[in-house]
């Protein structure tokens, strides 16, 4: 029966470059609703199990909240498609798969049957949801520390080849892992020779990582080959069944045109594979070329009636680039804004990823000078233009040749070329270091980590340059030392590669001052070493091999934060230096310099030749007394000379005599010296005899047992025979041994399936099932609660349609009372007011009655006056009091009949609140029922399948107990034949003790034949050193018989010695006094010549000094066109636009063309010298902000134009001056927004995809810009000071 595999992989769940849609990166939603397409073609499609080969996720290193939701997509793809099938999940290349990645993806199906995280190599059968079983071995993708810790110390290419063997190797003992009877699968992630690469080129070999080579497959001989790692989906001729499943989605402009899916394949129990491949809906990626005249068009085209008057391609939906070739004035010119507008608005775009100029086309003055022309063909232009007579630039070129060739070639034997790149760097007790080491091997794109103060720049930037020049940043020579008073010395070992030469600069220094300074070159697998005598020759030979100095280095590759965009920051007129410097044209201030020393030179000789002239007329010697100095010194000679020779005479026969002694003086040493040698020959040779009779003795012993011995192999040889007779019995017992393996195992499987499958069964039964029938149970009583709802809440709806009316009706009733609670309050209070009034009236007028005043109502006193007034208005306050309660009792009676009536009216409604509260309790208490019985045709539905699911589940509970019982029934059949044979494989086992003990004799007789040609070449050597030693004493006796008769013969030697040496004392003395005249005669015959020479010399000096002048100033004009403001000034002036050129079509790349490079160079005079100097200002072009100078622009803008310049100097470097720059180190710039950090990010892969060999680093603590580097490096401090963690 065959088995249906789901092949997939390079799943790539992450964020890519493109446009955000509600905060969402839309990139990653295209991989999203691809993986939905694969879950629902997969329902469809119905595969027995699926396998995906590695690179689950995108980026290893991802900031927390992103990782999350990468891991959450994940998980519920994996979810989704275990519901269909079971699932292997195999780890990618550590750089996308991280291991934290994997553990928690394993940690979320821990205990899931269905789905199986693989990390390391494995075999493991799987078996699918029915049954169908399939071995698959996994091999996770490439971990080259995991190997590099089982193979430390290798090359690259030793690395490369060495893994790529030990692939080779797990492979094939993976395939021996697997048992025959279920089909095999082999699942990997990387490269196999011949596949077809992502660019459509074919991978025949690869140097930069392992790979799989087709042979290797061939030999493991599994069924179905299954790779992750190429995106492009194929099927590899020449491999039986090895398919690669491709990206599910398109990520970049590499996988243009090209389709997206994944793979079926049934495979047969035969081993016969049937493959189709399904696609997916992926987004397309298309790229837009332009020419110079489609630039042209779009340049010059009318908009004033049309807004996009050019053609526009269809490219709806698409992810879009433009890469254009062009003049440079139609690149400055092209809006890439309003292309980029066309592309959205005509042609659909989903996004315009960038529009770049890939080749830009500048125009340059031919006759103008170049870096690459002659100096002499400079020099002759320079001359031309100063208006020089024809013959006066001859002579003065003629003057320049031997400068310009004494020049050249010492720039030709300093000047290196080739790819600067490090390789490695090693510190002790530098900075934070105590002792660090660090390879540059692997490093590509990589972040340095760190807290700060930790001394990542420290390593990796400062002990470079310091290695390199020892320019300090703390100005002192000792300041890298570190601080531990341990620490006396520090020292720094930078290694690097140029071009093919690998070089190795050591520096060390002491706290006291003290250095020193190497430089070797590996030749022929050994260090040599190219270090000067002088410490500063040494210095120079560093910057003449790496062909650049300090502030060169610096400003192209070694970017430290304090220095950020050195070029770019720099003045007006120290940028016009430093080009000068990247360009190589030291070689004139060489000349300018060999020029001003030849005319100083002249000068000097011209006023040596007026002293000399001046001195020569001023005086000479007298001729008469020399002569008469001359005969007197010839005298003496030859008086001390006849007298040496007469001395010599006497002593020439004692030196005979002495001469004999002395040669029987050199006899006698010579025979102590044979006497010695002779001895220790004698007893080497004494030694030696010793060790060979013990050699002979030896071989005795061993051939004494010959006998033995032959008997021993005789009985082992019987064994043989015997083992022939037991091994066809051997050879059953063993088979029907692994035949009852494989019984048990099967029984066991089958009887745990039957009994998971048995707790299923009954788990449905239990928590689904019985439940689900017990609620369905209850169908009428919920339908009858049904209608109870249904009623009441019609009850409730009927009910609140009165409640307007009750409303407004009680309000009125509240209307009433509360008036007529008005009334009664008013009516009190007047009551009470008037009532007071009254009495206190009443109490006035009692005054009167008791006053005792005759006439009282004459009374004029004021006391009774008041009291005749209250008399007085006593009636009119009862009146009003009277008024007052009728008026009450009118208005109460009133409002009594107003409040009556609505009473009367509201009281028909007086309840209905309570109703309606009574009515919705009941309905609270039918909920419950209500929703239970909206339930009901959901859970018969659900109940139906559940009891489907258990009908299966009994079906494959009854099948796998029938296949247990079948291997029960032939486990007791092998069994008995195993109890059958059970004596022929014990007689076996047996007989392999007794073989292994009798296999010694075989040892032993191989002994035999050695011991007797080794006793027989050493009793021959016994007999050879006995003469030899005879032979040696003879000679012995006869030396010190010849020694007697020498030593006999040196008697008196002393005393003769002493005779000869005063007599040659004294004929010493006498041939000295007659050097002495002989010296002083030659000085008084050379007086005399010179003076015959003085006078011709004065008649000959008039002329060489006119000649000399004529020098002079020819020299003085070369220093002039030498120098920084003569030949140098021109050839940058005319190097100016390739320089913008080359700027600007980086800056294009990094700003998808929006911003551009302009350099403007101006001659201006210096305030302090009144020196006319030419300076370089930048200006940095925008296509929506114009043209602003560099350090008017925002960081992100100032980043990617100093990093485009940096690369522009780079390339004019690597071009005019021969090194090419292989790494770029780059310090965190400060004060960078997130666009900014972003900016920074994109500029820096700008330039990494760029120069494929270049090795990028940066320092940086932001954690988003750390998830945009595949590799990163972390420095921690440490108790032993700072270290570096790199895995």
């Amino acid at each position: 029966m065959a088995i249906r595999i789901l092949h997939t992989g390079d799943l790539h769940i992450g964020n890519f470059p493109g446009p955000e849609e509600n905060g969402e990166n839309v990139r990653f939603k295209d991989i999203c609703k691809c993986l939905d397409a694969l879950v629902a073609g997969a329902k469809e499609q119905k595969p027995d199990i699926a396998v995906i080969a590695g690179d689950i996720f995108h980026q290893a290193r991802v900031w927390s909240d992103r990782g999350l939701k990468e891991q959450q997509t994940a998980v519920r793809f994996l979810r989704e498609l275990e519901r269909i099938c079971p699932i292997v999940v195999m780890r990618g290349t550590p750089n996308h798969d991280s291991e934290e990645q994997f553990k928690t993806l394993d940690s979320t199906f821990y205990g899931d049957d269905s789905v199986h995280i693989i990390t390391e190599p494995d075999v493991g059968t799987y078996h699918s949801y029915d049954g169908k079983a399939v071995q698959i071995a996994c091999l996770p993708g490439f971990d080259r520390g995991f190997y590099r810790a089982k193979h430390p110390g290798l090359s690259k290419e030793e690395e490369n080849e060495v893994f790529t063997q030990s692939i080779a190797d797990l492979i094939v003992g993976l395939k021996a892992q697997c048992d025959a009877g279920s089909p095999t699968v082999l699942v990997s992630h990387y490269t196999i020779t011949g596949c077809n690469m992502e660019s459509g080129q074919t991978a025949f070999f690869s140097q930069f990582e392992p790979v799989v080579y087709p042979d290797t497959l061939q030999a493991a001989d599994f069924d179905l080959v299954c790779f992750g790692h190429i995106h492009r989906p194929q099927q590899l001729d020449g491999c039986k069944n090895t398919f690669y499943c491709g990206a599910i989605s398109a990520l970049n402009f590499n996988d243009e045109g090209q389709e997206r899916g994944y793979w079926l394949h049934d495979v047969e129990d035969d081993g016969t594979v049937h493959s189709t491949f399904q696609q997916l809906p992926t987004r397309q990626y298309k790229t837009i070329r332009l020419k110079d005249e489609d630039v042209a068009e779009i340049i010059n085209a009318d908009r004033a009636e049309d807004k996009f008057p050019f053609p526009v391609p269809d490219v709806k939906g698409d992810i879009v680039r433009v890469l254009y070739d062009c003049t440079d004035e139609h690149n400055k010119a092209f809006n890439h804004t309003v292309y980029e507008a066309a592309l959205y608005n005509v042609g659909g775009a989903f996004w315009v990823q960038e529009i770049t100029p890939q080749k830009i086309s500048i125009t340059v003055d031919k006759k103008s000078m170049d870096a690459d022309g002659t100096p002499e063909s400079n020099l002759a232009e320079y001359l031309a233009e100063k208006e020089f007579t024809p013959e006066r630039l001859g002579e003065i070129i003629e003057l320049a040749r031997p400068i310009i060739a004494e020049a050249t070639e010492k720039a030709t034997t300093e000047r290196h070329t080739g790819l600067f790149v490090p390789v490695e760097i090693e510190v002790k007790n530098y900075r934070n270091y105590r002792e660090e080491t660090f390879s540059f091997e692997d490093i590509r794109f990589c972040t340095i980590n760190g807290s700060n103060g930790v001394g990542k720049s420290s390593l990796f930037m400062d002990a470079m340059a310091d290695a390199l020049f020892e320019e300090t940043r703390e100005g002192e020579l000792t300041g890298w030392i570190c601080n531990d008073p341990d620490a006396r010395s520090g020292a720094i070992k930078f290694t690097f590669k140029l071009g093919e030469s690998l070089y190795r600069v050591t520096r060390t220094r002491q706290k006291s001052g003290k250095a020193t300074l190497n430089i070797s070159e590996f030749v022929e697998g050994e260090w040599v070493d190219r270090s000067k005598e002088k410490f500063k020759d040494t210095q120079q030979e560093i910057i003449n091999i790496i062909g650049m100095d300090s502030l060169t280095l610096k400003a192209c590759a070694l970017i430290m934060q304090d220095q950020y965009g050195l070029f770019l920051q720099a003045d007006k007129e120290a940028r016009m230096n430093i080009l000068g410097n990247i360009l190589g044209l030291g070689i004139y201030a060489g000349m300018e310099e060999l020029a001003a020393d030849k005319a100083t030179e002249t000068n000097r000789q011209i006023k040596q030749l007026q002293d000399k002239t001046d001195v020569i007329l001023s005086g000479l010697p007298d001729r008469e007394e020399l002569e008469v100095q001359i005969a007197a010194e010839e005298e003496t000679k030859a008086t001390y000379e006849q007298a040496a020779a007469v001395k010599t005479t006497e002593i020439d026969g004692l030196k005979v005599k002495l001469n004999t002694q002395l040669e029987a003086t050199s006899r006698v040493i010579k025979l102590n010296g044979k006497i010695t040698t002779l001895g220790t020959q004698k007893a080497t040779k004494e030694a030696a005899k010793t060790s060979q009779v013990g050699i002979v003795t030896a071989a005795d012993t061993i051939l004494a047992k010959e006998e033995e011995i032959t008997a021993g192999v005789a009985a082992y040889n019987g064994l043989l025979e015997k083992e022939k007779e037991l091994i066809k019995g051997k050879a059953t017992y063993d088979n029907l041994e692994q035949r009852k393996k494989q019984l048990v195992s099967a029984i066991d499987l089958a009887e745990k399936s039957a009994k998971e499958l048995a707790q299923k069964k009954a788990a449905i039964t239990l928590v689904k099932i019985g439940p689900l029938e017990a609620a369905i149970s209850r169908a009428a009583e919920l339908e009858e609660k049904h209608q109870q709802y249904e009623n009441t809440a019609g009850k409730i709806t009927e009910l609140e349609k009165g409640l307007p009316e009750y409303t407004e009706q009680r309000q009125a009733v509240l209307d009433a009372e509360a008036g007529l609670e008005r009334l009664e309050a008013d009516y009190e209070k007047a009551k009470e007011k008037l009532s007071y009034r009254i009495t206190t009236l009443k109490g006035k007028v009692e005054l009167l009655d008791n006053s005792g005043c005759p006439d009282v109502e004459k009374a004029s006193c004021k006391f009774l006056a008041d009291a005749l007034e209250a008399k007085k208005a006593l009636p009119e306050a009862e009146a009003e009091l009277a008024s007052l309660e009728t008026e009450y009792a009118a208005n109460r009676k009133s409002l009594s009949d107003t409040l009556r009536q609505a009473e009367n009216v509201f009281s028909d409604k007086l309840h209905l609140p309570e109703e309606i509260e009574a009515l919705r309790g009941d309905l609270r208490v039918l909920e419950a029922a209500e929703k239970e019985y909206s339930g009901l045709e959901a859970q018969r539905n659900e109940l139906k399948l559940m009891q489907e699911r258990s009908e299966e589940l009994a079906k494959a509970q009854a099948s796998a107990e029938e296949t247990a019982t079948k291997g029960k029934a032939e486990l007791e059949k092998v069994t008995a034949e195993l109890e059958a044979v059970e004596v022929a494989n014990s007689e076996y086992e047996k007989l392999q003790q007794e073989i292994l003990t009798a296999r010694t004799w075989l040892d032993k007789e191989k002994q035999l034949p050695v011991a007797r040609q080794q006793k027989e070449a050493a009793s021959l050597r016994v007999f050879e050193l006995s003469g030899e030693i005879e032979e040696l004493e003879k000679e012995l006796e006869e030396t010190r018989t010849e020694l007697a008769e020498e030593q006999s013969k040196t008697v008196g030697t002393a005393e003769l010695q002493a005779q000869v040496e005063a007599a040659e004392a004294e004929i010493k003395a006498m041939q000295d006094a007659a050097q002495a005249a002989t010296l002083k005669l030659g000085g008084l015959k050379k007086q005399a010549e010179e003076l015959v020479k003085k006078l011709k010399q004065a008649a000959e000096l008039q002329n060489s000094v006119n000649v000399l002048g004529g020098k002079a100033a020819g020299y003085e004009e070369l220093k002039k066109a030498f120098s920084q403001d003569g030949i140098p000034h021109n050839i940058i002036r005319s190097i100016i636009p390739v320089f913008e050129a080359t700027a600007t079509n980086i800056l294009g790349q990094m700003s998808q063309g929006r911003m551009s490079v302009e350099f403007v160079t101006e001659k201006v005079l210096k305030s302090n010298s009144k020196k006319e100097v030419t300076t370089l200002d930048i200006i940095i072009n925008d296509v929506d902000t114009g043209r602003l100078p560099y350090m008017s622009r925002s960081g992100g803008e100032r980043v990617k134009a100093a990093l485009s310049v940096i690369l522009a100097l780079s390339e004019i470097k690597s071009s005019k001056a021969g090194v090419q720059l292989g790494f770029l180190f780059i310090d965190e710039p400060p004060f960078l927004d997130a666009p900014g950090v972003q900016a920074y990010c994109d500029a820096l892969e700008a330039i990494q995809n760029r120069y494929s060999n270049l090795k990028v680093m940066a320092i940086t603590h932001d954690p988003a810009m750390k998830s945009r580097f595949p590799q990163s490096v972390d420095v921690v401090k440490t108790a032993e000071g700072s270290k570096v963690i790199y895995e």
